[in-house]
């Protein structure tokens, strides 16, 4: 299906506005994760690609000590973000930034960066740029890798990515960071990414829609399903 650039990005962003978390999260995992965080008493943390900043918002609220800050590039997403933050009571503690997560700069002694190594050329470079950044502290890192070998559509598909969780570990170990939790999502948490994400783009309501909704479950099923997998890592520095 050939689509322009800017009707490809209408249908991603209609996939991406009905999930909650941009990543295979369930509910139970980000708070898990932000109570890993919690145990280092961070003061300030940042959010590297945080979207439309809903796991910002949810570090706001249960790290009730800590000035929470939003970058992407999105500005739409950014907008949406600060209009969600003051809803939710919570716009005096989250500031949100438009600005380019491989080169933002700030103070801060924990970060959190899931699904946007992309941003730095890979996770080799996110570890890099976060151990810049944290002195001090820890991260939060949510990143893909592969669960077994992939085929070229694969790997055109998704790029260069780590074998296993302990080859991204072994990234994060070599720009200093200690890791000192690391998990993998379940297939659960995939199948639901994937279908929540399907179900926004056929929101749409257009053939057009449709078949790239179905192309999408396709490539799923028959292309990365098991293939493809996510990996959590929290560091400390």
């Amino acid at each position: 299906m050939e689509l322009s650039a800017d009707r490809r990005a209408q249908l991603f962003d209609a996939g991406a506005s009905a999930l909650r978390f941009n990543a295979p999260m369930s509910d139970d995992r980000a708070a898990q994760l932000i109570d890993e965080l919690r145990r280092h008493e961070p003061r300030a943390v940042v959010d590297l690609g945080c979207g439309r900043g809903e796991l910002a918002r949810l570090v706001a609220t249960r790290l009730t000590n800590a000035t929470v800050i939003g970058v992407d590039t999105d500005a739409a997403a950014i907008t949406a973000a600060r209009r969600l933050a003051v809803a939710s009571g919570l716009g005096r503690r989250i500031q949100y930034e438009v600005a380019d997560a491989a080169t933002w700069t700030g103070s801060v002694d924990a970060a959190m960066c899931v699904g946007a190594s992309h941003a730095f050329g890979g996770p080799a470079g996110l570890f890099s740029r976060l151990a810049d950044l944290v002195s001090t502290g820890a991260a939060v890192v949510g990143d893909g890798f592969w669960e077994t070998d992939p085929d070229p559509w694969c790997s055109a598909a998704f790029g260069e990515l780590p074998r296993g969780v302990d080859g991204l570990a072994a990234l994060a170990e070599a720009a200093g960071w200690a890791v000192v939790a690391a998990d993998q999502s379940t297939q659960d948490e995939w199948d639901t990414f994937e279908e929540t994400w399907v179900s926004g783009v056929r929101s749409i309501g257009t053939a057009a829609a449709d078949a790239f909704a179905e192309q999408r479950e396709r490539q799923y099923r028959d292309r990365y399903r098991t293939v493809l997998g996510f990996a959590w890592l929290v560091v400390t520095r």
